[in-house]
């Protein structure tokens, strides 16, 4: 079976959506993807508004889900390497990651993206390359790893048993409220509802239109796109009104991400934005309540 990272803008869904899709042998939809595993209600901004939003916030509870609603266990077992790790460290990574491989499981690698390393030549491990670019981590040598980028951790991958659909969707709706109840405090950083006025406090004429705004705001539109799907995946449970009403504002919220992400706007056209997000997602979360 080939395996192959769809060019997500989140690169931690393209893995979880390989991985899934190895295990079990089965395809599944982007929205069920985003939606059950709780990324979908995600965002975060940093001190500075950087790039590495996406990537740096809190997992506890999205692993919990991916662990139960998805059946993957993809975040436990961490070895962690850099520039400046030991040889016979990098050897024995090397051991671990071919022992991993041959017995037919993956490793899900950390650095400045996602990816999964899928099986090895006689000199390189293969990684998985959402899309090309200077921050994906190519092949990398056995025992040296001279190819890694600044850092990188590697799990392995572990197939468990999911819980009955029904009750992954249920939980999954209780960690959106959470997060828009903002019960997922990060110190320097804003996560869910917290996020807005984290942003408003941070931004500045630096960075209103910097690369890092860019990256995340088109980071969190697509996860709030893959929403509005999810709520048409969940017709057989929920009130289909309610759901029809969700679906339209994780649109919008969607939508004014993709502004958002505009290095040509002003910052206080930026600051404008935020305040409609942070008000049309406090909609989202009083309709979420009522499923």
């Amino acid at each position: 079976m080939t395996i192959k990272q769809k060019p997500f803008n989140a690169t931690l869904m393209s893995s979880i959506k390989a991985a899934y899709e190895y295990y079990y042998n089965e395809t599944i939809s982007d929205s069920l993807l985003f939606g059950l595993s709780g990324h979908a209600f995600m965002i975060h901004f940093t001190n500075g508004l950087g790039a590495c939003a996406p990537y740096t916030w809190d997992m506890k509870d999205f692993s919990k889900l991916v662990n139960e609603n998805l059946g993957l266990d993809m975040f436990t077992s961490q070895e962690f390497l850099n520039k400046e790790t030991e040889t016979d460290l990098l050897e024995n990574a090397t051991l671990v990651m071919k022992k991993i491989l041959d017995s037919k499981k993956l490793v899900f690698i950390s650095s400045l993206e996602y990816q999964l390393i899928t099986d090895y030549t006689s000199t390189h491990f293969l990684t998985t390359k959402p899309w090309d670019a200077p921050s994906v981590t190519p092949d990398l040598e056995f025992n040296t790893f001279k190819e890694m980028l600044d850092f990188l951790s590697f799990f392995k991958v572990e197939k468990t048993k999911r819980i009955p659909i029904k009750e992954g969707v249920r939980n999954s709706i209780d960690y959106a409220i959470s997060l828009f109840e903002n019960k997922n405090q990060m110190l320097d950083s804003g996560m869910g509802i917290e996020a807005y006025d984290f942003f408003l406090s941070k931004i500045n004429e630096d960075n209103a239109n910097g690369h890092g705004l860019w990256w995340s705001s088109n980071v969190w539109s697509e996860s709030r796109k893959m929403a509005s799907k999810y709520m048409n995946d969940l017709t057989p449970y929920f009130d289909n009104k309610i759901l029809k009403e969700l679906s339209k504002k994780f649109i919008d919220s969607s939508n004014i991400l993709l502004s958002l992400a505009s290095k040509e706007s002003s910052k206080d056209i930026k600051m404008k934005l935020i305040k409609e997000l942070e008000v049309n997602e406090l909609e989202i979360c009083k309709l979420l309540k009522k499923l």
